[in-house]
């Protein structure tokens, strides 16, 4: 896909932008026990003479028929998905990692991990290229040229050249909010109903093909794939 984008002059020149989304879905719930139809007042049914008495299980048998139940309990659509928590709000489901050129706002790698990961877990930068990148990535390096906004540390202020820096990064990387609104509205890539990282990971390569199509098309119409010409 990317050589026919060189060949259109479509390429990384000014930079990338790293970012990442979540992707929820249903975190399902238990199946609720049928309770038991008997009458609490009838006496229990005792075993007899003839009968042997029920065996006694061990703490080890009790605690894996315990495991074992639950598994049996838990729906089938909580399998890689995890929790996380950002901003007081909490996610459930998966985190898609992407980094694009900054002039052109096309995905040139992505990665799909659960909602738990960090940010800074995934390192998708280019060598030799700046790498735009927010707060959550501060303090780890990549193989690109690092472009982290400065964060401030407990009981020390940013100085006043960090928070202009912060200004100019922040002007270069907001561009990397546009193909995440695109996924989600237009190819309601938000929300996802599949189980397993693995066939996450093939609907967002799908959904970051869509979105570099989608782009093109935009690009073409108003005149700017020609002026994309860069270096790789």
């Amino acid at each position: 896909m990317w050589r026919q984008f060189k060949e259109r002059g479509i390429t990384v020149r000014n930079g990338t932008i790293q970012d990442a989304t979540f992707i929820e879905s249903d975190p399902g719930h238990k199946r609720k026990e049928k309770p038991d139809m008997v009458d609490p007042q009838m006496p229990p049914v005792s075993s007899g003479k003839g009968y042997p008495s029920p065996e006694k299980k061990t703490k080890d048998e009790v605690k894996s028929a315990s495991i074992a139940e639950k598994r049996h309990l838990l729906t089938r659509r909580s399998k890689d998905r995890t929790w996380t928590k950002k901003n007081n709000r909490s996610y459930f489901g998966y985190k898609l990692h992407t980094v694009q050129g900054v002039e052109n706002d096309m995905i040139a790698n992505y990665s799909v991990t659960t909602a738990s990961v960090h940010d800074s877990q995934r390192d998708l930068s280019i060598p030799v290229v700046v790498n735009y990148k927010d707060k959550g990535y501060f303090s780890v390096e990549g193989r690109g040229i690092d472009a982290t906004m400065d964060r401030a540390v407990r009981g020390h202020k940013l100085p006043i050249e960090s928070i202009r820096r912060n200004l100019r990064i922040t002007r270069k990387r907001s561009r990397g909010e546009r193909p995440y609104s695109v996924m989600k509205r237009t190819f309601r890539g938000g929300r996802t109903f599949v189980t397993t990282v693995p066939r996450v990971r093939v609907k967002a390569m799908f959904m970051c093909f869509g979105h570099n199509l989608f782009n093109l098309l935009s690009l073409t119409r108003r005149g700017k794939v020609a002026k994309a010409i860069g270096v790789s």
